[in-house]
């Protein structure tokens, strides 16, 4: 399973579909405080989480999944627009 954090919802469509037709099951989140309240039912196997998002950025987000015991080790890919070097360290 493969949640996909992002505000905006064309990329959390596309991306779901691409999944789905490869046969993973997707779950979706509109921001990081939305998948955070998702993570307490279903756990996935990888997060794709955007870095710039209302309520709750990527950063943030991460930080609290780190902080999880339940949820520490799920693998995270952090995706986004931006091209700066900043932003692609950090994450």
């Amino acid at each position: 399973t493969v949640m996909i954090v992002d505000d905006s919802l064309t990329v959390r469509k596309i991306t779901s579909r691409l999944l789905a037709r490869e046969g993973y099951q997707v779950m979706t989140a509109k921001d990081g405080a939305d998948a955070l309240e998702q993570l307490v039912a279903m756990i996935p196997d990888v997060l794709l989480v955007d870095i710039e998002m209302p309520r709750m950025d990527g950063f943030e987000f991460t930080r609290n999944v780190r902080a999880d015991q339940r949820l520490q080790r799920i693998p995270i890919i952090m995706i986004t627009s931006r091209t700066a070097d900043k932003h692609r360290q950090y994450a």
